[in-house]
């Protein structure tokens, strides 16, 4: 609940929107506090400055562009610029993003109707869709020409190499540098997120047969008695499931996870006397220090093995782009296959989106690379034909 820090009144709009989210199917607690720290800074704004955001979207008349603009133009200012000379504020656009959702809701369900012909109806969508339009308009880094960051072989394989070194370190935790390169392995070889990864339970990898996988299963879709110690800030498998087959040179790489399963997957025991590996969870990363052994790990613990690699190894690094540099080399690839719909179709499916428009980011960075590369061995050609 939102409440007025001056009047002490409570949000109206905020409440209605948190009471329907409640009744939701997909209702995950750190999600809507997510959205109502954002939404704050909207009405904040409006505070400030007189508008009635509250009236705009209760009446169903929805947040103008003229307002949105102002509104994103006093966020920019009032949220700090990145750091390291960067231009662009993400905070800003999730920020926007949450605000964004948060008033076209208002607009879906508070706009009145004149009556049920298909006419009326046509003009509602118009409207929706023009909402949509103001909000993203606004959107920090929402550029038409944008394309998916990358990683180049010689920093995958230099990643690759420092957590094999920390792995065979003496000195190391063995355990956690295990978990670490498989999360590595994970990721780098199927393209997961890293919510999906930590989301990730024994039940959902099958080892038996000659099919060897992995199951990416949606948490709506993990049943009633579903439960995960991390709540609320559980990790989020959002997109859709997909069932993952593991190559034959990954034998390795199973053999890592079972002995990482049956040696490094246990809590301490309480009396001290010897370690338990039978955990209150069923999720296949955890935690490895003195205080959280045993635990599911968190989204944090991963940010902070990131962070590591940054440090250590390759500035900048984060999850999500080896994601991106994995599907950069999907879609490259079947981007010289003549009739590749197949392709693209089966990329589509792995990555857990609904249709090929997701991959627009990465079908700029393949068109640019080749471009470039083009450009490149005609120079090369001139070069020769000049000496």
């Amino acid at each position: 609940m939102l409440i007025n820090k001056k009047t002490y009144n409570p949000c109206v709009a905020a409440s209605i929107y948190e009471a329907s989210y409640a009744k939701g199917s997909r209702r995950y607690k750190a999600s809507i506090q997510t959205i109502m720290y954002h939404v704050a800074f909207l009405f904040t704004w409006g505070e400030i400055f007189a508008v009635d955001i509250e009236r705009m979207l209760i009446s169903g008349e929805g947040v103008d562009f003229r307002t949105i603009k102002k509104f994103a133009d006093w966020l920019g200012h009032v949220i700090a610029p990145p750091r390291d000379g960067a231009i662009l504020n993400q905070y800003v656009t999730k920020v926007l993003t949450s605000c964004s959702s948060f008033s076209l809701w208002f607009v879906r369900n508070y706009t009145p109707l004149v009556s049920a012909d298909a006419e009326s109806n046509v003009s509602y969508i118009a409207l929706i869709d023009s909402h949509r339009a103001c909000w993203s308009g606004v959107m920090v880094g929402e550029t038409k020409n944008s394309v998916a960051p990358d990683l180049t072989d010689a920093e995958l394989d230099s990643v690759e190499q420092f957590l094999k070194r920390q792995l065979y370190d003496l000195n190391n935790n063995y355990a956690v540098c295990l978990r670490n390169y498989i999360l590595w392995r994970l990721i780098n070889g199927f393209g997961l997120r890293i919510g999906e990864a930590l989301a990730l339970r024994l039940q959902d990898l099958k080892f038996t047969g000659a099919d060897p996988s992995l199951e990416v299963v949606r948490i709506d879709e993990r049943g009633v008695d579903y439960e995960d110690p991390r709540t609320p800030n559980s990790p989020k498998v959002k997109t859709f499931g997909r069932l993952l087959y593991f190559a034959p040179e990954d034998e390795g790489l199973i053999d890592l996870i079972e002995e990482y399963i049956s040696s490094c997957r246990f809590k301490k025991s309480e009396h001290g006397v010897s370690p338990s590996f039978f955990l209150d969870h069923d999720f296949l990363f955890v935690a490895h220090g003195a205080g959280t052994q045993g635990s599911a790990l968190s989204s944090s613990a991963a940010s902070k093995v990131a962070q590591k690699i940054g440090r250590l190894c390759l500035g900048g690094f984060h999850w999500h782009i080896l994601r991106h540099a994995y599907f950069n080399r999907r879609y490259e690839a079947a981007s010289l296959t003549p009739n590749n719909s197949t392709e693209i179709d089966h990329i589509v499916y792995i990555g857990g989106w609904s249709s090929p428009l997701s991959l627009k980011h990465y079908a700029r960075r393949a068109i640019r690379d080749m471009s470039r590369g083009s450009l490149i061995d005609r120079n090369a050609g001139a070069i020769k034909n000049d000496y």
